[in-house]
Protein backbone atom coordinates (compact mmCIF):
# COMPACT_ATOMS: atom_id res chain seq x y z
CA UNK A 1 0.00 0.00 0.00
CA UNK A 2 2.78 2.56 1.12
CA UNK A 3 4.74 1.61 -2.41
CA UNK A 4 1.53 2.66 -4.06
CA UNK A 5 1.03 5.91 -2.43
CA UNK A 6 4.65 6.62 -2.89
CA UNK A 7 4.64 5.68 -7.02
CA UNK A 8 1.59 8.00 -6.99
CA UNK A 9 3.24 10.87 -5.25
CA UNK A 10 6.13 10.45 -8.26
CA UNK A 11 3.41 11.05 -10.70
CA UNK A 12 2.37 13.64 -9.60
CA UNK A 13 5.60 15.28 -9.51
CA UNK A 14 5.91 14.26 -13.57
CA UNK A 15 2.32 15.04 -14.57
CA UNK A 16 1.89 18.10 -13.32
CA UNK A 17 3.22 21.43 -14.40
CA UNK A 18 5.57 23.09 -11.72
CA UNK A 19 3.49 26.24 -10.11
CA UNK A 20 4.47 28.41 -6.84
CA UNK A 21 2.84 29.16 -4.80
CA UNK A 22 2.80 31.77 -1.72
CA UNK A 23 3.59 28.76 1.09
CA UNK A 24 7.94 28.17 1.54
CA UNK A 25 9.49 25.09 3.10
CA UNK A 26 13.41 23.77 3.35
CA UNK A 27 15.07 20.60 3.13
CA UNK A 28 17.88 21.01 5.41
CA UNK A 29 20.88 18.57 7.19
CA UNK A 30 22.68 18.96 10.51
CA UNK A 31 25.15 17.24 12.26
CA UNK A 32 25.66 15.96 15.41
CA UNK A 33 29.31 17.42 15.60
CA UNK A 34 31.16 19.36 13.33
CA UNK A 35 34.71 17.93 14.58
CA UNK A 36 34.60 14.54 14.10
CA UNK A 37 38.07 12.28 14.72
CA UNK A 38 39.39 10.09 12.15
CA UNK A 39 37.23 6.31 12.07
CA UNK A 40 34.95 8.02 14.30
CA UNK A 41 31.34 7.52 13.57
CA UNK A 42 28.89 11.00 13.54
CA UNK A 43 24.80 11.34 12.72
CA UNK A 44 23.52 13.63 10.10
CA UNK A 45 19.81 14.60 10.71
CA UNK A 46 17.56 15.64 7.72
CA UNK A 47 14.43 17.87 7.98
CA UNK A 48 11.60 18.53 5.61
CA UNK A 49 9.88 21.50 6.77
CA UNK A 50 7.02 24.11 5.88
CA UNK A 51 5.09 26.54 7.04
CA UNK A 52 1.73 24.45 6.04
CA UNK A 53 0.55 20.72 5.98
CA UNK A 54 2.90 19.06 3.62
CA UNK A 55 1.74 16.52 1.18
CA UNK A 56 4.84 15.02 -1.03
CA UNK A 57 8.37 15.40 -0.92
CA UNK A 58 11.99 14.60 -2.62
CA UNK A 59 15.20 14.85 -2.36
CA UNK A 60 19.00 13.52 -3.14
CA UNK A 61 21.98 13.44 -0.56
CA UNK A 62 25.41 13.71 -2.10
CA UNK A 63 28.55 13.16 0.51
CA UNK A 64 32.57 12.92 -0.73
CA UNK A 65 33.05 9.25 -0.39
CA UNK A 66 36.94 10.16 -0.43
CA UNK A 67 36.35 10.88 3.20
CA UNK A 68 33.39 9.77 4.16
CA UNK A 69 30.98 6.44 4.48
CA UNK A 70 27.56 5.95 4.56
CA UNK A 71 26.46 3.52 7.08
CA UNK A 72 22.86 3.55 7.41
CA UNK A 73 20.17 5.85 5.39
CA UNK A 74 19.19 6.33 1.70
CA UNK A 75 20.63 9.27 -0.41
CA UNK A 76 17.31 9.06 -2.71
CA UNK A 77 13.69 10.00 -0.62
CA UNK A 78 10.63 10.44 -2.25
CA UNK A 79 7.71 10.79 0.58
CA UNK A 80 4.46 11.92 0.80
CA UNK A 81 2.13 13.02 3.82
CA UNK A 82 -1.32 12.86 5.20
CA UNK A 83 -1.65 16.48 5.81
CA UNK A 84 -1.63 16.02 9.49
CA UNK A 85 1.93 17.11 9.83
CA UNK A 86 4.18 19.89 8.34
CA UNK A 87 7.72 18.30 9.02
CA UNK A 88 9.44 15.78 8.54
CA UNK A 89 13.33 14.07 9.67
CA UNK A 90 15.82 11.65 8.78
CA UNK A 91 18.98 10.67 10.35
CA UNK A 92 21.91 9.01 8.10
CA UNK A 93 24.99 7.50 10.16
CA UNK A 94 28.40 8.25 8.93
CA UNK A 95 32.24 7.13 9.17
CA UNK A 96 34.87 9.27 8.69
CA UNK A 97 37.27 7.83 6.60
CA UNK A 98 39.54 10.53 5.20
CA UNK A 99 40.65 13.76 6.92
CA UNK A 100 39.83 17.80 5.94
CA UNK A 101 36.65 19.31 5.71
CA UNK A 102 33.64 17.11 4.49
CA UNK A 103 29.61 18.26 2.97
CA UNK A 104 27.17 16.29 2.88
CA UNK A 105 24.46 18.13 0.63
CA UNK A 106 21.28 17.83 -0.08
CA UNK A 107 19.97 18.04 -3.82
CA UNK A 108 17.11 18.06 -6.16
CA UNK A 109 14.69 19.48 -2.65
CA UNK A 110 10.93 19.33 -3.62
CA UNK A 111 7.92 19.96 -1.06
CA UNK A 112 4.55 19.66 -2.15
CA UNK A 113 1.35 21.49 -0.42
CA UNK A 114 -1.02 19.13 0.34
CA UNK A 115 -4.03 21.00 0.17
CA UNK A 116 -3.25 22.55 -2.64
CA UNK A 117 -1.67 19.86 -4.35
CA UNK A 118 1.41 22.55 -5.45
CA UNK A 119 5.23 22.97 -5.19
CA UNK A 120 6.19 25.47 -2.57
CA UNK A 121 9.29 27.34 -2.25
CA UNK A 122 11.77 24.82 -1.29
CA UNK A 123 15.01 25.98 -0.04
CA UNK A 124 18.07 23.29 0.87
CA UNK A 125 20.82 23.24 3.51
CA UNK A 126 23.96 20.69 3.86
CA UNK A 127 26.07 20.35 6.21
CA UNK A 128 29.94 20.68 6.50
CA UNK A 129 31.77 18.50 8.97
CA UNK A 130 35.72 18.49 10.18
CA UNK A 131 37.91 15.79 10.24
CA UNK A 132 40.94 15.42 11.75
CA UNK A 133 43.33 12.38 13.26
CA UNK A 134 42.61 11.25 17.00
CA UNK A 135 43.90 12.97 20.13
CA UNK A 136 45.96 10.78 22.03
CA UNK A 137 45.98 11.81 25.66
CA UNK A 138 48.46 10.00 27.45
CA UNK A 139 48.15 9.54 30.88
CA UNK A 140 50.78 9.53 33.88
CA UNK A 141 51.46 6.00 35.52
CA UNK A 142 53.67 7.73 37.96
CA UNK A 143 52.10 6.16 41.37
CA UNK A 144 55.22 7.37 43.68
CA UNK A 145 55.52 9.31 46.64
CA UNK A 146 57.97 11.92 47.04
CA UNK A 147 58.11 12.36 50.48
CA UNK A 148 56.47 10.22 53.33
CA UNK A 149 56.67 11.25 57.48
CA UNK A 150 55.12 11.22 60.82
CA UNK A 151 54.74 13.67 62.82
CA UNK A 152 57.14 13.73 65.80
CA UNK A 153 57.52 9.94 65.28
CA UNK A 154 60.58 8.44 63.37
CA UNK A 155 59.84 5.92 60.43
CA UNK A 156 62.64 3.33 59.57
CA UNK A 157 64.20 2.96 57.32
CA UNK A 158 64.39 5.98 55.61
CA UNK A 159 61.99 6.91 53.34
CA UNK A 160 62.95 6.04 49.63
CA UNK A 161 60.21 5.73 46.53
CA UNK A 162 60.71 2.31 46.14
CA UNK A 163 60.45 0.93 49.28
CA UNK A 164 57.20 -0.09 50.02
CA UNK A 165 56.96 -1.10 54.18
CA UNK A 166 58.21 1.12 56.83
CA UNK A 167 57.98 1.17 60.76
CA UNK A 168 57.44 2.79 63.21
CA UNK A 169 56.81 3.58 66.86
CA UNK A 170 54.58 5.77 68.65
CA UNK A 171 54.53 6.62 72.75
CA UNK A 172 52.48 4.76 75.02
CA UNK A 173 48.71 6.09 75.28
CA UNK A 174 49.06 7.34 71.55
CA UNK A 175 45.10 7.71 70.20
CA UNK A 176 46.29 9.18 66.49
CA UNK A 177 48.97 10.07 64.17
CA UNK A 178 49.92 12.53 61.52
CA UNK A 179 51.13 11.14 58.46
CA UNK A 180 52.54 13.63 55.42
CA UNK A 181 52.71 11.87 52.20
CA UNK A 182 53.44 13.66 49.32
CA UNK A 183 52.85 12.49 45.37
CA UNK A 184 56.13 12.46 42.42
CA UNK A 185 53.30 13.61 40.32
CA UNK A 186 51.13 16.04 40.84
CA UNK A 187 47.94 14.12 38.71
CA UNK A 188 48.91 11.30 40.84
CA UNK A 189 46.19 10.90 44.13
CA UNK A 190 47.28 9.94 47.32
CA UNK A 191 44.85 8.38 50.56
CA UNK A 192 45.00 7.33 53.56
CA UNK A 193 47.35 9.55 54.77
CA UNK A 194 46.65 12.81 57.09
CA UNK A 195 44.93 12.19 60.60
CA UNK A 196 44.50 9.26 61.39
CA UNK A 197 43.32 6.95 64.87
CA UNK A 198 45.24 4.45 66.32
CA UNK A 199 45.05 1.36 68.72
CA UNK A 200 47.11 -0.25 71.57
CA UNK A 201 49.07 -2.98 69.51
CA UNK A 202 50.14 -3.00 66.01
CA UNK A 203 48.34 -0.78 63.61
CA UNK A 204 48.66 -1.64 59.96
CA UNK A 205 48.41 1.70 58.10
CA UNK A 206 47.87 1.63 54.00
CA UNK A 207 48.89 4.64 51.97
CA UNK A 208 47.28 4.01 48.15
CA UNK A 209 48.84 5.95 45.63
CA UNK A 210 46.82 6.27 42.42
CA UNK A 211 48.14 7.49 38.84
CA UNK A 212 46.45 9.77 36.52
CA UNK A 213 46.16 6.37 34.49
CA UNK A 214 44.18 4.44 37.15
CA UNK A 215 47.64 2.38 38.24
CA UNK A 216 47.52 1.71 42.17
CA UNK A 217 50.89 1.51 44.48
CA UNK A 218 50.27 0.83 48.15
CA UNK A 219 52.70 2.21 51.31
CA UNK A 220 52.53 0.09 54.19
CA UNK A 221 53.26 1.50 57.98
CA UNK A 222 53.34 -0.77 60.44
CA UNK A 223 53.16 1.51 63.83
CA UNK A 224 53.52 0.18 67.40
CA UNK A 225 51.46 1.87 70.41
CA UNK A 226 53.17 0.16 73.46
CA UNK A 227 50.66 -0.55 76.26
CA UNK A 228 51.16 2.38 79.39
CA UNK A 229 52.66 0.66 82.33
CA UNK A 230 50.23 -1.32 84.27
CA UNK A 231 48.50 0.78 87.29
CA UNK A 232 49.95 0.06 90.53
CA UNK A 233 47.53 -0.59 93.22
CA UNK A 234 48.85 -1.72 96.83
CA UNK A 235 51.39 -4.64 96.19
CA UNK A 236 49.34 -5.49 92.52
CA UNK A 237 49.48 -4.05 88.81
CA UNK A 238 46.26 -3.93 87.10
CA UNK A 239 46.73 -3.97 83.54
CA UNK A 240 44.51 -1.60 81.02
CA UNK A 241 43.80 -4.01 78.60
CA UNK A 242 41.63 -6.92 79.35
CA UNK A 243 42.78 -10.87 77.97
CA UNK A 244 40.61 -12.20 74.58
CA UNK A 245 39.30 -15.00 76.54
CA UNK A 246 37.01 -14.17 79.36
CA UNK A 247 35.27 -16.35 82.19
CA UNK A 248 31.53 -17.48 81.28
CA UNK A 249 29.02 -15.41 82.89
CA UNK A 250 30.60 -11.96 83.05
CA UNK A 251 30.26 -9.00 81.11
CA UNK A 252 32.73 -5.88 80.41
CA UNK A 253 32.72 -2.52 81.90
CA UNK A 254 34.59 0.10 83.47
CA UNK A 255 35.33 1.54 86.53
CA UNK A 256 37.18 4.77 88.04
CA UNK A 257 40.76 3.57 89.39
CA UNK A 258 43.10 6.26 90.72
CA UNK A 259 41.10 8.85 88.02
CA UNK A 260 42.14 6.60 85.19
CA UNK A 261 39.04 4.23 83.35
CA UNK A 262 39.82 0.86 83.81
CA UNK A 263 38.13 -2.09 81.77
CA UNK A 264 37.03 -5.01 84.32
CA UNK A 265 34.73 -7.68 84.24
CA UNK A 266 31.32 -8.25 86.09
CA UNK A 267 28.83 -10.65 87.29
CA UNK A 268 25.64 -9.23 88.31
CA UNK A 269 24.24 -12.72 89.97
CA UNK A 270 27.67 -12.70 92.58
CA UNK A 271 27.94 -8.55 92.64
CA UNK A 272 31.30 -9.09 92.11
CA UNK A 273 34.26 -7.13 89.86
CA UNK A 274 37.24 -8.66 88.45
CA UNK A 275 40.15 -7.07 87.19
CA UNK A 276 43.04 -8.12 85.28
CA UNK A 277 46.40 -7.81 87.20
CA UNK A 278 49.44 -9.62 88.51
CA UNK A 279 50.39 -9.83 92.30
CA UNK A 280 53.84 -9.06 93.87
CA UNK A 281 54.87 -12.97 92.51
CA UNK A 282 54.13 -11.28 88.80
CA UNK A 283 51.24 -14.13 88.94
CA UNK A 284 48.85 -12.69 86.36
CA UNK A 285 45.21 -13.18 86.53
CA UNK A 286 41.51 -11.69 87.35
CA UNK A 287 41.69 -10.77 90.99
CA UNK A 288 38.24 -9.78 92.80
CA UNK A 289 37.80 -6.03 93.28
CA UNK A 290 36.43 -4.67 96.44
CA UNK A 291 35.88 -1.32 97.86
CA UNK A 292 39.05 0.53 96.02
CA UNK A 293 41.47 -2.70 97.22
CA UNK A 294 42.55 -6.12 95.16
CA UNK A 295 41.13 -8.90 96.65
CA UNK A 296 41.71 -12.94 96.62
CA UNK A 297 42.41 -14.67 93.17
CA UNK A 298 39.82 -15.44 90.88
CA UNK A 299 40.09 -19.15 90.56
CA UNK A 300 37.07 -21.69 88.67
CA UNK A 301 36.57 -24.67 87.67
CA UNK A 302 34.26 -25.01 84.36
CA UNK A 303 32.71 -28.07 82.56
CA UNK A 304 29.49 -28.34 80.51
CA UNK A 305 27.31 -27.91 82.75
CA UNK A 306 28.62 -25.42 85.65
CA UNK A 307 31.39 -22.68 86.07
CA UNK A 308 32.36 -23.06 89.72
CA UNK A 309 34.07 -19.93 91.36
CA UNK A 310 36.33 -21.34 94.11
CA UNK A 311 37.20 -20.14 97.76
CA UNK A 312 40.10 -20.95 98.54
CA UNK A 313 39.60 -19.42 101.85
CA UNK A 314 37.23 -21.72 103.14
CA UNK A 315 38.86 -23.67 105.99
CA UNK A 316 35.82 -24.87 108.15
CA UNK A 317 36.02 -28.83 109.08
CA UNK A 318 33.94 -31.13 107.05
CA UNK A 319 33.02 -33.89 109.14
CA UNK A 320 34.87 -37.56 107.65
CA UNK A 321 37.17 -35.99 105.51
CA UNK A 322 40.90 -34.92 105.79
CA UNK A 323 41.96 -31.70 105.13
CA UNK A 324 43.88 -31.16 101.46
CA UNK A 325 44.64 -29.61 98.93
CA UNK A 326 44.09 -29.44 95.39
CA UNK A 327 46.31 -28.06 92.40
CA UNK A 328 44.00 -26.17 89.73
CA UNK A 329 46.76 -24.66 86.89
CA UNK A 330 49.27 -23.03 88.58
CA UNK A 331 46.71 -21.92 91.56
CA UNK A 332 46.76 -24.74 94.96
CA UNK A 333 43.09 -24.37 97.02
CA UNK A 334 41.80 -25.73 100.19
CA UNK A 335 40.44 -29.40 99.76
CA UNK A 336 39.08 -32.17 101.73
CA UNK A 337 39.67 -36.17 100.65
CA UNK A 338 38.66 -39.05 102.73
CA UNK A 339 42.38 -40.57 102.18
CA UNK A 340 45.40 -38.36 100.74
CA UNK A 341 45.52 -41.26 98.43
CA UNK A 342 42.08 -40.93 96.55
CA UNK A 343 41.65 -38.76 93.14
CA UNK A 344 38.07 -37.03 94.23
CA UNK A 345 38.64 -34.01 96.12
CA UNK A 346 35.79 -31.81 98.34
CA UNK A 347 36.02 -28.35 97.54
CA UNK A 348 34.08 -25.20 98.77
CA UNK A 349 32.77 -22.79 95.93
CA UNK A 350 30.06 -20.28 94.15
CA UNK A 351 28.34 -21.33 90.74
CA UNK A 352 28.08 -18.50 88.40
CA UNK A 353 25.20 -19.07 86.47
CA UNK A 354 23.24 -19.42 90.00
CA UNK A 355 25.02 -17.45 92.71
CA UNK A 356 24.73 -20.40 95.13
CA UNK A 357 27.07 -21.53 97.21
CA UNK A 358 28.30 -24.92 98.15
CA UNK A 359 30.40 -28.02 98.57
CA UNK A 360 31.25 -29.80 95.53
CA UNK A 361 32.87 -33.28 94.53
CA UNK A 362 35.88 -32.82 91.82
CA UNK A 363 37.18 -35.98 90.23
CA UNK A 364 40.78 -35.02 89.70
CA UNK A 365 41.18 -37.70 86.98
CA UNK A 366 37.81 -36.95 84.73
CA UNK A 367 38.73 -33.08 85.71
CA UNK A 368 34.69 -33.02 86.42
CA UNK A 369 32.49 -31.10 89.27
CA UNK A 370 29.81 -31.95 90.46
CA UNK A 371 27.33 -30.56 93.80
CA UNK A 372 28.27 -32.69 96.71
CA UNK A 373 25.10 -33.25 99.16
CA UNK A 374 27.14 -32.39 102.40
CA UNK A 375 23.47 -33.22 104.32
CA UNK A 376 22.95 -36.29 103.42
CA UNK A 377 26.80 -36.83 103.93
CA UNK A 378 26.58 -35.24 107.64
CA UNK A 379 23.48 -37.42 108.56
CA UNK A 380 24.83 -40.55 107.49
CA UNK A 381 28.14 -39.52 109.18
CA UNK A 382 26.73 -39.20 112.54
CA UNK A 383 24.21 -42.73 112.18
CA UNK A 384 27.59 -44.24 111.83
CA UNK A 385 29.21 -42.08 114.69
CA UNK A 386 26.21 -43.42 117.57
CA UNK A 387 26.48 -47.01 115.90
CA UNK A 388 29.84 -46.63 116.32
CA UNK A 389 29.14 -45.53 119.67
CA UNK A 390 26.71 -48.04 121.03
CA UNK A 391 29.42 -51.01 119.73
CA UNK A 392 32.14 -49.34 121.59
CA UNK A 393 29.78 -48.92 124.80
CA UNK A 394 28.41 -52.60 124.22
CA UNK A 395 32.16 -54.04 124.43
CA UNK A 396 32.94 -51.60 127.13
CA UNK A 397 30.14 -53.04 129.35
CA UNK A 398 31.27 -56.61 128.31
CA UNK A 399 35.00 -55.51 129.43
CA UNK A 400 33.60 -54.71 133.24
CA UNK A 401 31.46 -57.55 133.26
CA UNK A 402 34.81 -59.91 132.66
CA UNK A 403 36.63 -58.24 135.11
CA UNK A 404 33.88 -58.29 137.41
CA UNK A 405 33.67 -62.12 137.10
CA UNK A 406 37.69 -62.54 136.92
CA UNK A 407 37.75 -60.67 139.96
CA UNK A 408 35.06 -62.80 141.80
CA UNK A 409 36.36 -66.26 141.29
CA UNK A 410 39.21 -64.84 142.27
CA UNK A 411 38.39 -63.54 145.27
CA UNK A 412 36.27 -66.66 146.03
CA UNK A 413 39.26 -69.27 145.88
CA UNK A 414 41.32 -67.07 148.00
CA UNK A 415 38.60 -66.81 150.68
CA UNK A 416 37.80 -70.95 150.56
CA UNK A 417 41.75 -70.89 150.97
CA UNK A 418 41.75 -68.89 153.97
CA UNK A 419 38.61 -70.93 155.52
CA UNK A 420 40.66 -74.16 154.94
CA UNK A 421 43.78 -72.75 156.86
CA UNK A 422 41.78 -71.50 159.87
CA UNK A 423 40.47 -75.27 160.21
CA UNK A 424 43.74 -76.35 160.01
CA UNK A 425 45.06 -74.06 162.76
CA UNK A 426 41.80 -74.83 164.65
CA UNK A 427 42.98 -78.83 164.94
CA UNK A 428 46.33 -78.34 165.47
CA UNK A 429 45.50 -76.02 169.12
CA UNK A 430 42.95 -78.51 170.54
Amino acid sequence: MKKTKILIAIMFMLLFPITASASSGSIRATVSSTKVSLNNTFNVTVRVSADKPIGSWQFNVGYDSTKLSLQSGSTSVVDYGDGSYTSKTYTYKFRAVGLGSATVSINNAKIADYETVSYINTTAGGATVTISEPVVIVYSSNNNLSSLDIENIDISPKFDKGTLEYEAVAKAGTKEIVINAKTADSKARVSGAGTVDVIEGNNIIPLVVKAENGATKTYTINLTVPEKEPLKVGKFNINRKLPEEIPLHFIEETIIINEEEIPVLYNAKLNLTLVYASNEKKVLGFYEWNKDKVGEKFIIITNNLSSIKIDSSYKDALKGFIKSTLKIGNDTINAYQINLSSKHFIIYGTDLATGKSSFYNYDSTNQTIQMFDVDSHTSLFEQISEKNFIIYALGGALFVLALITILLGYNKSKVSKIIKNKEKKLKSNE
